[in-house]
């Protein structure tokens, strides 16, 4: 213990301060004073570990919260299949032309032809031949003109094709039979003659078909095999709607 007026070291026992003579135990009642007045100090020690782990908690609660609100914001994920329009185009474009139906037919053609002057035939001119001709109609639908569209409300594909025409119309050249021919003098049969006998022959079986079912026929097959075709390319929950175009 030191002296509070000269910090002379002072002995355990001493009453005076041998230095300057203060009374040591008046000093020591006085300090003893001063603590018993002073304020007992908060024990932070103990409480601050608690505190600490209390405010953890609160932050963690309320991220959270947090966390939980963002997600319910976001929109419900649900598994969706996605249609390419531009893939079922190509697929049935890459088909080309569809040849549904094919009409054959046989026929015999008669064929006159003489130079007149009025109503009258010059002599020697008179020609004619009978012929036997076999021709082969492709009828069918041009795929390159096909429009699709969807609806994902309905779930439904709905395919535009088309009218049927005839693709294609062939006379079979190795089974034409002459059955009889009578030739003029000054009036030959030519080539010319068989390309107007053809021509004319084409268009009267095409006026028939028009005239029949058979595009009518050919569409309905086209629109089966648009089904078929497409069976396994859309997903089942769609249903394929195939259609002619009228206009």
């Amino acid at each position: 213990m030191y002296c509070s007026k000269c910090g002379s070291q002072i002995q355990g026992d001493d009453a005076f301060c041998v230095s300057c003579g203060t009374d040591i135990n008046r000093e020591k009642a006085a300090v003893s004073q001063r603590t018993a007045a002073a304020p007992a100090s908060f024990p932070w020690t103990k409480y601050i570990k608690p505190f600490l782990a209390a405010v953890v908690v609160i932050a963690v609660a309320i991220a959270a919260v947090r966390i939980t609100s963002i997600f319910k914001s976001i929109p419900e994920v649900t598994e969706k299949t996605s249609i390419n329009i531009s893939n079922i185009e190509n697929k049935i474009i890459s088909i080309g032309e569809l040849a549904t139906l094919q009409y054959d037919y046989t026929n015999i053609i008669q064929y006159e032809h003489s130079h007149q002057i009025g109503s009258w035939n010059i002599p020697f001119t008179q020609k004619s031949y009978l012929v036997s001709i076999e021709g082969t109609v492709k009828i069918g639908l041009d795929m390159s003109s096909v429009s699709v569209t969807v609806s994902e409300q309905t779930k439904s594909i709905n395919i535009t094709i088309p009218k049927a025409v005839v693709l294609s119309h062939e006379l079979i050249e190795d089974n034409t039979r002459v059955l009889e021919e009578s030739s003029g003098l000054f009036n030959k049969i030519s080539i010319s003659d068989w390309a107007t006998m053809a021509t004319a022959k084409k268009q009267e079986v095409e006026a028939k078909i028009a005239e029949s079912d058979m595009f009518t026929r050919a569409e309905n097959d086209a629109v089966k095999m648009l089904h078929s075709f497409l069976t396994g390319t859309v997903p089942e929950e769609y249903t394929v709607h195939v259609t002619v175009k009228r206009s």
